[in-house]
């Protein structure tokens, strides 16, 4: 069985920690609101979530700008709680955002960027864009074998 209110807990505290070590713009400290998302996500409290992921976003986006990995996990995990909350349009952007700047710093063949595609083509038939939904995970699943073929683990 899943503690999800322990683990909480202890992400919270960790949030404390780093708060009193680095301060509020830190590349920890966006981390532990990510982590708290990701647990709130988990425990389908979105609405904390969504924030908690926000604030992680915005942290990041002060740090490290728009084009940085971690901003984009940000983007990629705004979009999974959005899915989550069945705001499928609005998480649909997000996951496109990710996917932009997963392409501009990794290219097409990057694990993340694939699961970005992965994501969108949820979203795609979420929204009931079967084509593209297919056109997406056909593309997903070429592309992981491709990568399988050369000897490149996803």
């Amino acid at each position: 069985m899943k503690d999800y209110k322990s683990a909480l807990e202890s992400k919270q505290k960790d949030l404390e920690i780093t708060l009193k070590l680095f301060g509020e713009h830190h590349s920890d400290t966006a981390a532990s609101y990510n982590n708290i998302g990701i647990t709130q996500d988990d425990m389908k409290d979105y609405k904390s979530a969504l924030e908690s992921h926000q604030h992680a976003l915005q942290i990041r986006l002060k740090l490290f700008g728009e084009d940085h990995s971690d901003t984009a996990g940000s983007y990629y995990n705004i979009a999974a709680t959005r899915y989550d909350m069945k705001h499928y349009k609005s998480a649909l952007e997000s996951y496109q955002r990710a996917l932009q700047i997963r392409l501009k710093l990794h290219g097409e063949c990057d694990s993340d960027t694939v699961e970005s595609y992965r994501a969108i083509g949820v979203i795609q038939r979420a929204l009931k864009n079967y084509k593209a939904a297919l056109k997406l995970h056909r593309y997903v699943v070429q592309t992981r074998l491709n990568k399988a073929a050369r000897g490149v683990l996803p």
